[in-house]
């Protein structure tokens, strides 16, 4: 959503209205998705959802994911799917790029991504995850008619914050939303709050009026399950982390 505000330039033009000022000075610059590539790590409930969005958008996604998914039957998506939403069969990607080391990652990044959202857990494996040498990267190859942005949906500790907010203030990267920080609550003095290029949110894009009824929902299917002896779905693997 913040990368539609930002590609919209929402903000710019909400201050016209609120100064009264009918002008289309703020609609320079404006462009849209079809076409644009984007890539997501961590592929997930979270993750498939943001896939269609993207999708329905026009965009080209590309995913990575820790490990292999040869097939149709291991692209699948085994927890809890709302009917209508998400990728439940793993069929959105036009890229799957699989592994957990450096390599498999920088090649990811070279993709050519206009858009780059981070999805998935903070382990060891995936702490400090995005630095210096993955931002250049990423910015290095991205298309020639625009600068990446980047969305952080999973923890604050994935992304190294300094290199950050250099690559921001540099052009290295267009721009971030940033729904998780490190540390939260961020400090009211710390630079990312002055960042033009920046939103900033409370941890707080899973929430709404609805999220009680479907987290009540996933307890529902479990019950069920655990009543006919069948397998549970979003189940914590403790080996893994998450």
């Amino acid at each position: 959503m913040t990368w539609l505000v930002t590609s919209r330039r929402f903000l710019q033009q909400k201050e016209d209205q609120k100064q009264h000022r009918w002008s289309q000075e703020s609609a320079r610059g404006c462009f849209d998705h079809v076409n644009k590539r984007v890539g997501i790590i961590g592929y997930g409930g979270v993750g498939r959802q943001i896939a269609r969005v993207a999708s329905a958008l026009g965009m080209d996604v590309c995913v990575l994911t820790a490990s292999a998914r040869p097939n149709p039957a291991s692209r699948q998506h085994r927890g809890y799917c709302i009917p209508g939403t998400g990728d439940p069969d793993g069929a959105i990607p036009s890229i799957w790029h699989h592994g957990a080391d450096k390599i498999a990652l920088h090649n990811f990044l070279s993709l050519g991504l206009h858009h780059l959202v981070l999805s998935l857990p903070l382990t060891e494996q995936t702490h400090g995850l995005i630095g210096e040498e993955e931002l250049a990267i990423l910015s290095r190859h991205a298309p020639p008619d625009r600068k990446p942005y980047i969305t952080n949906i999973s923890r604050g500790q994935i992304i190294d914050q300094e290199a950050l907010v250099h690559a921001l203030e540099s052009g290295q990267i267009s721009g971030a939303s940033l729904d998780v920080v490190h540390p939260e609550p961020l400090p009211s003095d710390h630079m990312l709050w002055e960042l033009p290029n920046v939103y900033i949110s409370p941890h707080a894009s899973s929430y709404g009026v609805e999220y009680l009824k479907r987290a009540t929902d996933v307890l529902k299917e479990n019950i069920d399950r655990l009543a006919h002896g069948e397998p549970l779905i979003n189940v914590f693997d403790r080996d893994k982390g998450y």
